[in-house]
């Protein structure tokens, strides 16, 4: 994924849009922007200007060529929660480990 495509997602995730209702926004299809998105195809100039307004964004910004406060916090943020996410799996992992562990020791007591 490109910081082109990870920023126009970061972009849409920070100010509360689905893809469909950025999509209508700037008048393409929804799997157009799905596929910015996942950096599968990149937007032409044109359609770039309109996901830079609409978000108002700068380009430069959004290819991460200049300094954007709000969008970096939002990122930072984010990744905040994906690690308190991760941790709390691998909390889950052991618990389900020990609870695998307590009813193996049960079953061997009958």
């Amino acid at each position: 994924m490109s910081e082109l495509s990870e920023n126009l997602r970061n972009m849409r995730l920070m100010r509360g849009y689905s893809i469909k209702e950025v999509a209508s926004n700037v008048g393409c299809a929804p799997n157009t922007i799905a596929n910015y998105e996942k950096g599968t195809i990149s937007p032409n100039v044109d359609m770039l200007q309109e996901l830079c307004n609409f978000y108002k964004i700068s380009p430069n910004q959004v290819f991460g060529w200049e300094h954007c406060p709000e969008l970096e916090n939002f990122i930072n943020e984010k990744k905040a929660i994906m690690e308190k996410l991760n941790n709390l799996h691998k909390q889950k992992a052991d618990i389900d480990k020990q609870i695998r562990s307590l009813a193996k020791q049960l079953n061997q007591r009958k």
